[in-house]
């Protein structure tokens, strides 16, 4: 039937309404029924760590017994199952470090509310599409009741004009002669077979009737069981606006908006690794795609151990993307196709790398994601991470995720986390890493996030993430809180940092940009308390006019924070096209390099530089773009100790402009390394300015050139 048809072609999706921890009593996680189907075998998931002095022996695990799942690179472990009582066994082998339980993970969303006004339509919509499935039901069993009737009819009809001509033939027969019976017989036997053929037809038609009465029924149940994905498919249809740019992204938020506005920065180029529960890159707004081409270049799910991050949709929360499809929306949403969501860096790019499920996860598959994504060919320049454990730091297991996050963080990467949503006066871990930006949360109205849960404390900045707009895997919106959310904020504002500074040709490490978020954050009065304010919150720019103006992080780079810097050139012999001081080849240079600590002026937060060393190098090019020229010489400064905020440093310098040089612009770059004086981390800090500096006259001006 048509309708039956119309009804099972019906796509797909998926809606459910859910609390992040809801669980049936009863009802276990999937993570925790394989660890209690893991125990009633007398097993345990552990992961063991090997000495700095020893390799990873995977052999070990076939030794006792066990079933190896996974050897990591970045740090000398491996996860496996292995009987328990083998356990202190592997722990006397020499090699072995630790043997620690594989600890658990969690997602940290604080809670979530469908959108009243999208709920409404929801709703609407789904009143219209009950009642048309109601009434396609009541027509398809009209027309099935109105045509069985029809053929019913004709069939009677039929039967009779048969019965009646057997009837008539049947008298004659009667009557009839012993010569003429023969001929009468036959008719009757025809007119015999004639009823039971129209009695075959009335069986025939009551059997159609019913089949098409349980089609149409079963065409209902159908359409009836998809409501929600048809009803969400018609509301992504009926979604035509313009994308709204919300509170998160304006002055109530980090003003992202300022910075796409004023610096024309949208994380193009630059790459986040969300490890979360899974993200569904196939929705338009996340780049309808994965792999070369696409927004999201690929990923991986280390929960079932394959290349696709989108696990199947399933009948429970915990079988959903619903958690990191809201997180990448809210860091890297475009904005575009329906897409209701715009990210703060809605043009970057991602990796979808799954490591746990919606509800909970392991530490070793975190652990996984963190090596997948600081590795060639994923490596990512931001890992953002919405989750979070409370297992004590001197555990084993937290020890080893330290560790994985270190190798990160020194392979250049940087990562961020959220504190958590228990109110603590410290963050969960990896937030509470050293090597880990640790983000809380605060709410439209600039106070810290305390709805449904709390901002923890012990972070470095908090950002929006109390009633956040964003939208679960089948587009529906949804009102958010918790450190999660707040998490690809500064994620997100980090890819914008990174953007900047490739497009302004400046080299920082990711020292750099750390101490740079946090000496830009804003205070925020209503959160009076620095254990859960840290340096104040996430600030991207501030708006044209504003008064009194705060720097954001961009503004502060384009002031070149923490050290603004000047080459003077001493004895040149006049400046070429009015801009580059000329000198010719075989002569001294004479020059000073001003450097200011201008934290005074650029940024939010005083700081006194100490340890600081500058490199001078003299990189030789022919013309202005092309390739510098090997052989550049360079100058290491003495360590200029201590530069206060406000305070001034010149350093002078002598440099000799050999004949083998090549005529033409010579570019004096400077690499810059220092600490802050009150960092007690003493994070090193770098960053390379390229300078345009002077001009070699070529050898027909330049008097005593060699032949």
């Amino acid at each position: 039937m048509k309708f039956s048809k119309a009804v099972v072609s019906l796509f797909f999706l998926f809606l459910l309404i859910f609390s992040s921890f809801a669980f049936a009593e009863d009802q276990a996680s999937p993570a925790q029924a394989y660890l209690d189907e893991l125990h009633a075998q007398g097993k345990e998931r552990v992961i063991v760590s090997f000495k700095d002095d020893a390799e990873v022996d995977a052999s070990l695990v076939d030794k006792y017994g066990g079933k190896l799942i996974r050897v990591f690179t970045i740090i000398k472990a491996l996860v496996c199952e292995i009987p328990q009582e083998n356990i202190e066994l592997l722990k006397q082998e020499e090699a072995v470090k630790y043997v620690a339980p594989d600890p658990l993970i969690a997602p940290q969303p604080g809670g979530e509310e469908r959108d009243p006004e999208e709920l409404a339509e929801f709703l609407r919509l789904k009143e219209e599409y009950l009642t048309n499935i109601k009434e396609a039901r009541q027509a398809a069993i009209r027309q099935a009741t109105k045509d069985y009737v029809a053929a019913l009819k004709g069939i009677i009809a039929e039967k009779k004009q048969i019965q009646d001509l057997y009837n008539k033939t049947l008298r004659k027969f009667a009557k009839a002669d012993k010569k003429n019976r023969p001929l009468y017989r036959a008719q009757l036997m025809q007119y015999r077979a004639m009823l039971k053929e129209c009695n075959n037809k009335m069986k025939e038609a009551l059997q159609e009737y019913r089949q098409e009465i349980s089609e149409t029924k079963g065409a209902y149940v159908t359409a009836l069981n998809s409501l929600e994905e048809k009803v969400n498919e018609m509301m992504l249809l009926s979604y035509t606006g313009t994308v709204e740019v919300r509170w998160n992204n304006l002055e109530a938020g980090l003003n992202s908006h300022a910075a796409w506005d004023r610096y024309n920065l949208d994380g193009t180029g630059i790459k986040i690794a969300f490890l979360d529960t899974g993200i569904n890159y196939l929705m338009p707004n996340l780049g309808g795609g994965i792999g070369p081409g696409f927004k999201c270049l690929g990923g991986y799910d280390f929960v079932d151990d394959d290349s696709d991050s989108i696990n199947p949709l399933g009948d429970s929360p915990e079988e959903t993307e619903i958690h990191g499809t809201e997180v990448a929306s809210l860091g890297v949403g475009q904005g575009v196709d329906g897409g209701k969501v715009i990210g703060v860096a809605y043009n970057a790019s991602y990796y979808a790398v799954r490591v746990m499920r919606q509800d909970i996860g392991f530490g070793s598959d975190a652990i996984a994601g963190i090596e997948w994504a600081s590795t060639e060919p994923h490596k990512a320049d931001i890992i953002s991470m919405s989750f979070g454990s409370y297992d004590p730091e001197n555990n084993p297991e937290v020890i080893m995720m330290r560790e994985a996050c270190n190798a990160a963080y020194n392979a250049g990467i940087i990562l961020v986390a959220g504190s958590g949503n228990s109110g603590y006066t410290y963050s969960a871990w990896p937030a509470g890493f050293e090597n880990v930006i640790s983000v809380g949360a605060h709410a439209e109205d600039q106070t810290l996030y305390n709805n449904v849960g709390s901002s923890n404390g012990g972070v470095d900045i908090v950002a929006p993430g109390a009633r956040v707009y964003t939208v679960h895997p089948d587009n529906s919106a949804w009102w958010v809180w918790g450190t999660s959310f707040a998490t690809p904020h500064a994620s997100a504002l980090i890819a914008l940092q990174l953007q900047y500074v490739k497009q302004n040709n400046t080299q920082p490490n990711n020292g750099y940009l750390w101490e740079l978020t946090k000496h830009s954050a804003k205070d925020m009065p209503l959160i009076p308390d620095p254990v859960y304010l840290g340096s104040g919150k996430a600030w991207a720019a501030e708006t044209l006019g504003a008064d009194p103006w705060v720097d954001g992080s961009i503004d502060a780079m384009a002031e070149k924070w923490p050290l603004s810097y000047d080459i003077a050139y001493d004895n040149y012999l006049y400046l070429e096209e009015g801009l580059y001081p000329a000198y010719y080849i075989g002569t001294n240079m004479y020059y000073d390099v001003n450097l200011t600590n201008n934290t005074d002026t650029a940024g939010n937060h005083l700081g006194d530089i100490e340890n600081l060393e500058v490199t001078a190098t003299q990189a030789y090019y022919q013309h202005e773009g092309e390739a510098n020229l090997p052989g550049s010489p360079i100058c290491a400064f003495s360590t200029v100790s201590s530069l206060t905020a406000g305070s001034l440093e010149i350093l002078p310098d002598t440099y000799y402009l050999p004949w083998a040089m090549v005529p033409g612009l010579n570019r004096t770059a400077l690499d810059l390394e220092f600490e802050f004086a009150d960092d007690t981390s003493n994070r090193l800090i770098k960053v390379s300015y390229p300078y345009a500096g002077l001009w070699c006259p070529p050898p027909a001006i330049n008097e005593g050139f060699p032949q």
